[in-house]
């Protein structure tokens, strides 16, 4: 499962994302989709400090996850795996910018 940002996601602030749970169907009252939208720039620099500590990137995921109510680690373990990689790599894109792994990537041995 991947989720591919559009030009429009970034333009509008935010993505809606079809998720998989693990036991099949959704439960109920918990959506087939899920809204991330992008944080203010502070909030997201925040975010930048937090992740050069802890590579935590499901911080990010949970930042952005609406409505509030979903954003907790109880409703990502009710995930399939798959759903969740791309759910957090969406937040990641949305946030950081399409190639954000470059800009989180730790130089090699020898490098600076």
């Amino acid at each position: 499962m991947k989720v591919e940002l559009t030009s429009s996601d970034f333009d509008r602030g935010y993505i809606d994302i079809p998720i998989e749970y693990a036991r099949g169907e959704p439960p109920k009252h918990f959506p087939a989709t899920i809204q991330l939208v992008r944080p203010d720039v502070k909030s997201a620099a925040k975010l930048v400090a937090e992740l050069l500590v802890d590579e935590d990137y499901e911080k990010v995921a949970l930042n952005c996850i609406q409505p509030p109510k979903f954003a907790t680690q109880e409703f990502l373990n009710m995930l399939t795996p798959f759903s969740y990689q791309a759910l957090t790599e969406a937040a990641m894109a949305l946030v950081f910018g399409v190639h954000w792994r470059n800009k989180f990537a730790k130089p090699q041995q020898g490098q600076k």
